[in-house]
């Protein structure tokens, strides 16, 4: 399907989960310590886990219509 992905840096802490859970999708700005997109065309069930699995609820994923998947 093609998941828009968005990481909300104001909400991320930085747990690292997302790149635990999907690392081929998520890695971490270690200046900043903040969750980046590695790959936006990274598999939707990776996006998707790694966003489910960010305490903050700080990774958006929307479908290619503009809704909004998660959180």
């Amino acid at each position: 399907m093609a998941y828009k992905v968005q990481i909300i840096t104001s909400l991320c802490c930085g747990t690292s989960n997302c790149v635990e859970e999907a690392p081929e999708a998520f890695e971490m700005d270690e200046d900043r310590g903040l969750a980046l997109v590695r790959s936006p065309q990274a598999s939707d069930g990776d996006l998707l886990r790694g966003a489910e699995a960010c305490p903050m609820q700080a990774i958006q994923l929307t479908d290619p219509t503009g809704r909004r998947v998660y959180p």
